[in-house]
């Protein structure tokens, strides 16, 4: 009732499906890109993670403006993205970019976790998942400890380790973009 829209900036990177996460201070975290973004080839099927998903932005409800931080140390997509109790984000799993070399899927699931800390504007590591996985969910528990479930686990191979079986003659063969220069 009486409820409006209101304008709140415009990112610096363009993102179809960025994860977005509250900071203990007030300000929103966004970071990845899984939409159209993403490496995807014209059938519809993930290639991997594009170098722009390093990228990271905050948002300030104070001034209702979005500036880019600390970026990611490699390309990631489709990963999880949740609030800690302290005020910081966690980062979590995903997908690498795709690799020029390789032509089916041509990623592999992340289990590296990343935590930012807003005071600093920095990431740090913290640990590694039992089982990369890619595309999983992620959820907060009462006592803390963050749930992470789901997904998919993907360990491309490289078809040039394979040169007995060329083009339309590979089992699965579904080219991803190669990277161009």
């Amino acid at each position: 009732a009486g409820r409006t829209w209101v304008e709140a900036g415009e990112m610096q990177v363009p993102r179809e499906a960025p994860h977005l996460v509250l900071l203990g201070d007030g300000r929103v975290l966004a970071v990845g890109d899984d939409g159209a973004g993403s490496e995807w080839n014209e059938w519809g099927i993930f290639c991997g993670a594009p170098d722009s998903s390093v990228v990271a932005e905050l948002w300030d409800p104070a001034t209702g403006t979005w500036a880019t931080t600390a970026p990611l140390t490699t390309p990631r997509a489709l990963e999880t993205a949740v609030p800690l109790a302290d005020g910081r984000a966690l980062v979590t799993a995903g997908a690498t970019a795709g690799s020029q070399e390789w032509e089916v899927g041509g990623y592999q699931s992340y289990s590296s976790t990343w935590i930012f800390d807003p005071r600093t504007e920095s990431w740090m590591k913290s640990g590694l998942l039992e089982t990369a996985r890619t595309a999983p969910v992620g959820a907060v528990l009462p006592d803390g400890r963050i749930l992470v479930a789901g997904g998919f686990f993907a360990d491309f191979f490289r078809w040039d380790d394979y040169p007995q079986l060329a083009g339309e003659e590979r089992p699965g063969y579904v080219a991803c973009p190669r990277l161009q220069g």
